[in-house]
């Protein structure tokens, strides 16, 4: 399961910017132990990315590492 969050940056800019990040849901125990298939979490993004392009005005889409 992943959810998506939303967010306004208060980062003061000519346009605005918004934040949206996918975060994949998985047991404390398996994320600090184990190593977690990133691959939901890369999907979602891969969606939200063809999305966003699509919404008029938009310019960019950035992804933080």
């Amino acid at each position: 399961m992943v959810d998506l969050y939303l967010g306004k940056n208060d980062e003061k800019s000519e346009t605005p910017l918004w934040q949206i990040w996918p975060e994949q849901r998985v047991p404390f125990i398996k994320k600090y132990f184990g190593r977690v298939d990133k691959s939901p979490e890369l999907e979602a993004r891969k969606i939200v990315e063809n999305i966003v392009k699509n919404i008029e005005g938009v310019t960019d889409v950035e992804w933080e590492i």
